[in-house]
């Protein structure tokens, strides 16, 4: 399951419990983000579930929401399913040190993919108004600028640092024609 990035500006922490566990403390808004589209996902997902392994990804506000999912994965479906593995790519943080500990004790597999010149990774602060944000899953970053904030954030400047590791930056109009060669339509010029 795929989730789409977007903008949310809120802070807020929830309480994260599904079925009779308790996950922590969550953002408001991603939990929110992600009720809207929970029957849809668990009447799509539950007949497929049964011996597989279970991916959960998503970018920027949608790793957010991929982040609220896995404990309702957990909880609904861990008799069923061999495995859950999360990718996270540009993600902010999604809950607080309890949150991390529980996906952790659930034996949930998570890897972050961030650019350093990132600023999204780095929302909500981790320590703000006596909120605790913190990451979850294991981190591999990379350091690339691409000009503005926006093609330093987007989904084709991840991809083309992932695809070239080795020089994973670049000029904005060479990474805008890669974007386009390969059929990336996030691609906007500045």
């Amino acid at each position: 399951m795929v989730f789409l990035g977007g903008v949310n500006g809120q802070f807020a922490q929830v309480r994260c419990r599904y079925g009779n566990r308790s996950f922590g403390n969550v953002h408001k808004g991603f939990k929110k983000y992600y009720h809207t589209v929970r029957d849809e996902l668990h009447a799509a997902i539950a007949p497929l579930v049964n011996g597989r392994d279970v991916i959960v990804t998503g970018h920027s506000l949608g790793g957010g929401v991929a982040g609220i999912a896995l404990p309702d994965l957990v909880a609904r479906y861990r008799a069923k399913y061999q495995s859950i593995v999360s990718y996270s790519f540009a993600s902010p943080r999604v809950g607080d040190p309890i949150y991390c500990a529980k996906l952790a004790e659930a034996d949930v597999e998570a890897h972050r993919v961030v650019n350093t010149e990132d600023l999204v990774p780095d929302l909500p602060p981790a320590n703000t108004l006596k909120l605790d944000y913190r990451h979850y899953g294991g981190l591999t970053s990379f350091t690339a600028h691409y000009g503005t904030i926006a093609n330093t954030h987007n989904t084709p400047a991840l991809i083309y640092a992932v695809e070239t590791p080795n020089q994973p930056e670049t000029t904005w109009p060479l990474l805008e024609a890669w974007a386009r060669a390969k059929g990336l339509v996030q691609v906007k010029s500045n």
